[in-house]
């Protein structure tokens, strides 16, 4: 491919005026910035290079995507088992730190990762996305030393369908890799910083501190091809000005709770009792997704956003 890799925009549907605010938020002058090699900042204050960044990321991806030391197990959805690491959500003021792995049949790892890497398909199968903006694409030449796939910035802005609370915005830089034994890689953390997205006036910045897939292509018990998808994930998402209503049933007597957050925190306590669950339908969805798109013929150009072909030597 050449390096006019392209950049993919999500928008959805009923949120018009929120599209045009989200792209004056944007600073143009990323994809120059990039190419010019300077430094942009990480959400734990480094300023950093973008290989400097990916070469940090990818050395905490392999190693807990590659241990279960410190994980506690969060049970079992779906099909999906999930954990959870103490010391870590600890270490994020209570944002959970979870893994979750799936076994996934019918999706080979490159089309699963293309799917992943394209904001119209994530905005079709997560409810919660408004919309997601590639805002600079980084050369081959600058992260082949670090990964030999494709690198990203993508602004990003996510609703809480049901509830109401505003909506979470921030800026990732992604990208993904293949090992030589046909490991994927896909990578994900937040450059929270004003000069590159200032944010939504009617959002509030969320920071993905760690999102990263390990995908493996085996074959099940019955010789069927699959791929093994090993996720790690922790969001801190900040604070929420708002009311928050729920139910909770003891003993079939329904109870209405009220809680009045004007003090503006989204009680963690709520957020990791269902974020991994999320996770797990996001996973999953992905799959049911792209056999649908099969059925209708409209798979095959996705297959190359992630090409193993497209790789290069450091």
């Amino acid at each position: 491919m050449s390096e006019d890799f392209p950049k993919i925009e999500y928008n959805r549907k009923g949120y018009r005026g929120f599209h045009k605010i989200a792209h004056k938020c944007l600073n143009k002058s990323v994809q120059e910035r990039v190419l010019k090699g300077e430094k942009f900042k990480v959400w734990n204050g480094a300023e950093q290079t973008v290989p400097e960044q990916l070469k940090w990321m990818y050395e905490h991806a392999r190693k807990y995507l590659n241990t279960d030391e410190g994980f506690k197990s969060y049970g079992t959805y779906k099909g999906t088992k999930m954990w959870n690491h103490p010391e870590l959500t600890t270490e994020a003021d209570g944002y959970g730190y979870f893994k979750l792995n799936a076994k996934l049949s019918n999706i080979s790892p490159d089309l699963f990762l293309s799917l992943m890497q394209d904001n119209k398909i994530i905005g079709q199968v997560d409810a919660t996305v408004v919309t997601m903006i590639d805002m600079a694409i980084v050369p081959q030449e600058i992260t082949k030393s670090v990964c030999n796939g494709r690198a990203k910035f993508c602004y990003w802005c996510n609703r809480v369908p049901g509830l109401s609370v505003k909506h979470r915005d921030g800026v990732d830089l992604t990208s993904w890799h293949i090992d030589d034994d046909g490991t994927y890689w896909f990578t994900s953390h937040s450059t929270p910083f004003d000069d590159v997205a200032k944010g939504h006036p009617g959002a509030i910045r969320g920071v993905d501190t760690y999102f990263a897939y390990k995908i493996v292509h085996e074959n099940n018990e019955d010789g069927i091809e699959q791929i093994d998808v090993t996720l790690v994930s922790q969001t801190k998402v900040g604070y929420v000005p708002s009311f928050i209503f729920f139910t909770y049933n003891v003993f079939e007597i329904n109870i209405i709770i009220k809680y009045n957050y004007n003090s503006g925190w989204l009680p963690k306590f709520l957020i990791n009792r269902v974020v991994g669950r999320v996770l797990a339908d996001y996973v999953t969805t992905v799959v049911d997704h792209s056999q649908k798109m099969e059925k209708e013929g409209s798979l095959a150009r996705y297959r190359k956003l992630v090409d193993p072909k497209d790789k290069v030597s450091p």
